[in-house]
């Protein structure tokens, strides 16, 4: 979360609003709720609707100020409900919400006059920040004219994001430079401009986390998510999206030079036992966990769980023969804290307990 939107948010609580929930799933609803009031306790949660007719007819009758609305609804899907809104409420400000990972979704509500954009499952970064960019516009009620904007480049965006994935740096320094200009023509004025690199930064810090981004080229993401909003002027906000492309692309190039098999093997060798874990392994290599588990697989042809128990019962038997150390001992630092389980671990490998082995291999 950024400093600047903790500090709106938290010390400056915005004005009380009416905001209805609109989701045909009950988890998805009650995160929204949750998230909803931790955040801004002066909103006034109105109603709940799980389907875009209820929706519509929820939003008028009780006069909802804000509606946070997924996009696949049943009886009336949630774009088309929130254009009927739209047009006979104009001052309510709707949310988008949608588990596809496309900026097509996001480009089609943005452009039908929608008030923000948020990909599923909703972040507690991304749902103040957006929430919050709804809200500003309550604060005058006479909009400031604009020339309008060009569409998003989606095809060069994705043409930067597949780039990504080959090995040749000036492949992606070139795509990205092809990116960063047709995002600038696309906006008359600075405020839009900000408002495309915005929508580039989130889509580009989920993309290298799907990629399996090191943790270097993560945080040049968030760096970029957390500056660009200060920057006023086109100048400065060209210069930090360039050096943003071309440090990720550097970033990419360098890392695409080891094996996920050789990287994976180096953090495994610099962490403690009983630090190791498929979440702080996946953490030190800026994956997720599950996307972790795949690659792992792939490179390594056994799950991560049983290569790390075979290195751990491995480590086990040079503990046990260098230092005078209980079985217990042995099993805590090797971050284990069922000492029965480790028993019977060590003697399916080795066809002995830890005691009888240590007295065979003394």
């Amino acid at each position: 979360m950024t400093a600047r939107m903790n500090h709106l948010s938290r010390s400056n609580d915005p004005e009380p609003r009416r905001v209805l929930i609109v989701d045909d799933e009950e988890l998805s609803r009650i995160a929204i709720r949750k998230l909803l009031t931790r955040l801004f306790p002066s909103m006034n949660i109105v109603g709940e609707a799980a389907n875009g007719k209820k929706a519509l007819e929820d939003a008028l009758s009780l006069q909802a100020e804000v509606v946070i609305m997924d996009i696949k609804l049943p009886v009336l899907n949630g774009l088309d409900a929130a254009a009927q809104i739209k047009q006979q409420s104009p001052r309510t400000k709707v949310v988008m919400l949608s588990a596809h990972d496309s900026f097509g979704f996001a480009q089609q509500a943005l452009n039908s006059g929608m008030d923000g954009y948020l990909l599923k499952p909703v972040t507690e970064a991304e749902f103040e920040e957006v929430f919050l960019r709804a809200l500003h516009g309550f604060e005058t009620s006479v909009p400031i004219p604009s020339e309008k904007r060009g569409p998003y480049p989606l095809a060069a965006e994705e043409m930067f994001f597949r780039s990504l994935t080959h090995d040749a740096l000036g492949e992606m320094k070139a795509t990205g430079a092809i990116l960063a200009g047709l995002l600038e023509n696309a906006c008359p004025d600075p405020r839009s401009f900000e408002d495309y690199c915005s929508d580039f930064g989130a889509a580009l810090r989920r993309i290298l986390v799907k990629i399996g981004a090191q943790v270097c080229v993560l945080e040049v993401a968030e760096h970029f998510h957390n500056t660009h909003r200060n920057l006023k002027e086109f100048a400065p906000l060209r210069r930090l999206l360039l050096e943003t492309l071309d440090k990720v692309a550097e970033g990419i190039a360098a890392q695409n030079q080891e094996s996920p098999r050789t990287r994976i093997l180096k953090i495994l060798e610099g962490m403690p036992w009983s630090e190791v874990s498929l979440e702080n392994v996946a953490a030190k290599l800026g994956m997720s966990p599950p996307y972790l588990s795949r690659v792992f697989k792939e490179h390594f042809g056994v799950k991560f769980v049983d290569h790390v128990t075979e290195l751990k019962l491995q480590e086990a038997q040079n503990l046990l023969r260098s230092e005078p150390l209980t079985t217990e001992q042995v099993c805590r630092r090797l971050g284990w804290s069922d000492t029965a389980h480790f028993s019977r671990l060590f003697k399916e490998k080795t066809g002995q307990s830890p005691k009888a082995w240590l007295r065979t291999h003394s």
